[in-house]
């Protein structure tokens, strides 16, 4: 599912909780990379369920063999008439990425009673009812 909120992107599940990214079409392609923000549960990982990692991933856009074959591996060819947001899906779900940071946040005080525990920044906690989509938002319009 993607969904465009004035100018950016995001794909994933449709509950941002189960995991998501968001970026920016009007960048693509201009300086040769492109700046995701993808939102990863700790839950994957078998930790405490309002834990969530806020990951700034840069993919290089630079053509080449294993652009190439993350193309093929995701069922697409070297071709202008790709869709960037394929094209973005494939680079990122084949590994073709830099992590340029990696954050940890805990929504609501206390860790879920699931999973093992995990420690936080106490500056990374945040309030139960935040909002993760509008959280994740800020931080891609922050760093991105």
């Amino acid at each position: 599912m993607a969904a465009n909120f004035r100018k950016i992107i995001y794909s994933g599940d449709i509950n941002i909780e189960h995991g998501g990214m968001f970026y920016r079409l009007d960048t693509w392609g201009k300086d040769g990379y492109q700046d995701i923000l993808r939102v990863v549960p700790a839950s994957d990982a078998g930790c405490a369920e309002n834990c969530f990692w806020i990951e700034h991933l840069v993919v290089n856009l630079k053509e080449g063999l294993e652009h190439r074959r993350a193309l093929e591996a995701s069922g697409l060819n070297e071709s202008p008439d790709n869709p960037p947001e394929a094209e973005i899906e494939a680079y990122v779900g084949y590994g073709l990425y830099e992590q340029y940071t990696s954050s940890l946040f805990q929504f609501g005080f206390k860790q879920s009673e699931y999973g093992e525990p995990i420690k936080v920044a106490k500056s990374h906690i945040l309030r139960g009812n935040t909002d993760l989509r509008r959280f994740a938002l800020r931080k891609f319009r922050e760093h991105c």
